[in-house]
């Protein structure tokens, strides 16, 4: 089961996502993702995976193309951050592959939001 909220404010649209981006869930989420993307041309987004308990390979597919598209995932423990910190770095190395001894986290990572 997946629960997907929306809030909307002036500058980001934030999908909060609850339970297992997998299997049909990851449809329905990307139906949402695109009705969205529409319907409002130019907004911002945020995923917050925080709530988020596994995904999938489609999923993780899914949230690299949104990504790619200049959504920003948020996570705020060790698990989903490490997951959030991998589908950023492979949608977007191009922009972010660095020396390895730098810190800098990718733009589109946002910890603890």
């Amino acid at each position: 089961m997946l629960r997907i909220t929306v809030e909307e404010d002036a500058d980001f649209n934030t999908y909060r996502l609850e339970g297992k981006l997998t299997g049909d869930w990851v449809k329905e989420f990307e139906r949402c993702w695109i009705c969205a993307k529409h319907i409002e041309p130019g907004t911002q987004f945020k995923i917050d995976l925080s709530g988020v308990s596994s995904v999938d390979e489609r999923g993780k597919a899914l949230l690299g193309s949104m990504v790619s598209e200049g959504a920003e995932l948020v996570a705020d423990n060790p698990m989903v951050t490490s997951l959030a910190h991998s589908i950023v770095e492979n949608a977007t190395c191009g922009d972010w592959c660095k020396d390895p001894e730098e810190d800098d986290l990718p733009s589109n990572l946002l910890l603890g939001e």
